[in-house]
């Protein structure tokens, strides 16, 4: 029988929605991805081994990053620790696809945050 920590542990690869994990060091100008998953792959067309270590924005739409930028930071400024804002993004094939994003961050001083997890 599957015990409740082996189902949260598998929680985030077995989720239907897109996940991506990304640190950034407090003296990092953007968070890098550590960690996606197949659902991630499946809505942006990136395999694990060409993301990881990137940019978090690497998904963004460029012509929607400014906006969705100054959606989230005064939240993240503020120390929040779960955000939600709605945005642009493009696959790895250059689609733009509406994808409303979900942030987990763990905050630390002066607005800045050490993980971040995102539900695009």
């Amino acid at each position: 029988m599957t015990n409740l920590d082996e189902i949260l542990t598998s929680f985030a690869s077995l989720a239907g929605d897109a996940i991506a994990i990304g640190f950034r060091g407090v003296d990092d100008g953007e968070a890098k991805l550590l960690w996606i998953n197949n659902a991630y792959t499946d809505l942006f067309g990136y395999p694990a081994d060409e993301v990881i270590g990137r940019e978090a924005s690497l998904v963004n739409d460029p012509a929607h990053l400014d906006a969705f930028i100054a959606s989230v930071e005064p939240a993240l400024e503020a120390g929040d620790q779960h955000i939600h804002s709605e945005t642009y993004c493009r696959t790895k094939e250059g689609q733009s696809v509406w994808t409303s994003v979900m942030m987990f961050v763990v905050p630390v001083e002066g607005g800045h945050y050490s993980a971040a997890i995102w539900m695009p």
